[in-house]
C-alpha cells in the first residue's frame, strides 16, 4: 500500500457536484492506499465530510489546505496554487492525481509523476497550455483520464496515452427498488459542455419516441434548458 494525494482547486465544503465526486473517490481509494491526503486551496475548519457527503470508510481523509483564507477562484489564484503544491510534492513517493489542469502543467515542469482527470472541454489560458503547447502529452503524465468516450473522441487526435473511466455512483447510498413498467420522462441534469453526452442522448431520445427527453444544464452555456 502506497500514500496517494488527490488534487482540487476546488474550496471546500462545496455544493458542486465535483465536490461530492472527489470525496466519494477518495473514499474508495482508502480501502487500497496507507494514507489518503486531498490538497486543495482552501478547508473550512469543524465541517462534517463523513456526514454531508456519506463517506463510509473508517479511515480519515487528511485535507491540506494551501491557504489560510478563501478567495475567488480567479486564474492567479489558480496559478499560485499549482506552484505551492509542485513544490510540495516535489520527490515525494506517491501516486498522484489531480483535476486542476493549471496544477498538471505546473507539475510537469517540475517533472512530478502524476495522472490527469479531464471531466470537460478545456478552454482558455489551459487550453492553450496543454493543447496548443502540448503538455496533454507530458512525459510525468502517467495517463490522462477522461470520464467520458465523447469527451476521449474530442482529445484523441491530440492525446494517445488515456483511459476512459465513466463516473459511477455509489450503489451503498441508495435503497433497491423494482425498476418501474411505466416511465414516460428521462431525465438529464448536468453541463452542455462538448464531450458530456448531449449528442448521444439525442440520438437515443430519436430513438425512443415514445418517451419524453428532459436535460437541463447551467453554468455558462448557451442553453439552460433542453427539452429534446
Amino acid at each position: 500500500m502506497t500514500n496517494f494525494f488527490y488534487i482540487t482547486d476546488l474550496s471546500l465544503p462545496s455544493d458542486k457536484a465535483q465536490a461530492v465526486h472527489i470525496f466519494k473517490m477518495l473514499d474508495n481509494f482508502q480501502e487500497f492506499s496507507k494514507k489518503v491526503t486531498l490538497i486543495c486551496p482552501y478547508s473550512k475548519k469543524k465541517f462534517d465530510f463523513k456526514k454531508n457527503y456519506k463517506l463510509h470508510s473508517k479511515k480519515k481523509i487528511i485535507i491540506n489546505s494551501i491557504f489560510k483564507k478563501k478567495f475567488s477562484n480567479t486564474f492567479l489564484r489558480r496559478f499560485l496554487f499549482a506552484i505551492r503544491i509542485s513544490l510540495l510534492l516535489k520527490n515525494k513517493k506517491s501516486i498522484i492525481l489531480t483535476r486542476s489542469l493549471i496544477s498538471s502543467f505546473f507539475m510537469s515542469i517540475f517533472n512530478i509523476d502524476h495522472f490527469l482527470e479531464i471531466h470537460q472541454e478545456i478552454k482558455g489560458i489551459t487550453k492553450l497550455l496543454l493543447i496548443d503547447f502540448d503538455y496533454i502529452n507530458s512525459k510525468n503524465i502517467i495517463k490522462v483520464i477522461f470520464i467520458s468516450q465523447g469527451l476521449a473522441n474530442f482529445y484523441s487526435s491530440k492525446k494517445t496515452n488515456y483511459i476512459v473511466l465513466h463516473d459511477a455512483c455509489e450503489l451503498r447510498d441508495f435503497t433497491k427498488k423494482k425498476p418501474s413498467k411505466y416511465v414516460k420522462n428521462i431525465y438529464y441534469v448536468g453541463s452542455f459542455y462538448k464531450g458530456r453526452g448531449i449528442e448521444l442522448i439525442e440520438q437515443i431520445a430519436s430513438k425512443m419516441q415514445d418517451l419524453n427527453f428532459f436535460a437541463y444544464g447551467m453554468r455558462n452555456e448557451k442553453k439552460n434548458q433542453l427539452r429534446i
